[in-house]
């Protein structure tokens, strides 16, 4: 009898061996996966902040450029003015 209980222990044994490498299989999987999107969304995580340091430069040189259109348009109101007195002087 001691037999058949040591073999039902065995077969049990395997069965839990078994179970725990299927197990590990499936967490080396999810393991693999996980990595995998990581990997993608630091790829993506690079990619936008390139992409917001562009648009930031782009934001400044539009800023630069408004500010320079204001000064020219300042200076045209300012000879404007300067030819309206002038002529006024006349």
């Amino acid at each position: 009898m001691s037999r058949g209980i040591a073999a039902q222990e065995l077969r049990a044994l395997r069965d839990a061996l078994e179970q725990l490498i299927e197990s590990r299989r499936q967490l080396a999987d999810q393991i693999r996966e996980l990595r995998s999107e990581l990997a993608t969304r630091d790829q993506r995580i690079v990619a936008l902040e390139s992409e917001v340091r562009d648009l930031r430069q782009t934001k400044r040189d539009v800023a630069k450029r408004i500010d320079d259109l204001i000064g020219q348009l300042d200076h045209f109101e300012r000879n404007a003015e300067l030819g309206d007195s002038a002529s006024a002087d006349v």
